[in-house]
């Protein structure tokens, strides 16, 4: 399927039927198993085979909910944004998209996500990939880690090239975690990390916060 196709998918409601509202089945649902989920993100979602989207106001289409048993997900030019909790506690073990600039919180919180190759991404929501288990990361763009990005992740390694601020507790509790990269970086929180096993790259300028 192209964007064009699943735009066109959204706006004429093709899958009339799999429109999320209140009254569906899959909004009860996920609102029976998952008390924490973004409901007002699914909201109007069309579901296509097992994936949720919807278009917002600037034409961004948002990845709201993955219902598929996959463990590698290729987005390819299709999603601009996931949302929150889309794959909290889900079997994904790899993501990929090349137009994906946001992720919601908590989104890929305890999934089994190890790899993630999205090199448009510009925002990401706290608690964004706690508890998963991802092994590194290269950030391109992102300019702030917030808090509790990487809490108890497998992460070894992390480089992240514009990123200024990483804020209370973003690498809490990673205890494999051996290299931190961070050329730009004015303010850096280390609660939570054992600095005497950690090669934290940092300009002299920046302010390193341990408490």
């Amino acid at each position: 399927m192209t964007r064009r196709e699943l735009i066109d998918c959204i706006e004429n409601n093709i899958l009339l039927g799999n429109i999320v509202t209140i009254d569906s089945k899959i909004y009860k649902m996920l609102n029976w198993y998952v008390s924490e989920m973004n409901f007002s993100a699914i909201l109007g979602s069309v579901c296509i085979d097992g994936i949720y989207v919807k278009k917002d106001t600037e034409n961004k289409i948002h990845l709201t909910y993955y219902d598929r048993p996959d463990e590698n997900v290729v987005l390819g030019n299709l999603i601009d944004v996931i949302d929150s909790f889309a794959f909290c506690s889900s079997d994904v073990k790899s993501i990929s998209g090349n137009k994906v600039e946001k992720i919601g919180e908590s989104t890929f919180t305890c999934s089994s996500l190890e790899e993630i190759d999205l090199p448009n991404l510009k925002d990401i929501g706290k608690n964004c990939f706690s508890f998963s288990k991802l092994k590194s990361a290269t950030f391109n763009n992102i300019k702030v880690i917030p808090e509790h990005t990487f809490e108890r992740t497998k992460l070894r390694s992390f480089r992240g090239d514009k990123v200024e601020v990483a804020r209370l507790a973003a690498f809490w509790n990673c205890r494999y975690l051996s290299t931190i990269i961070l050329p730009k970086a004015k303010y850096v929180h280390t609660l939570g990390l054992d600095l005497s096993h950690i090669d934290l790259q940092v300009p002299e300028s920046c302010k390193i916060i341990t408490f």
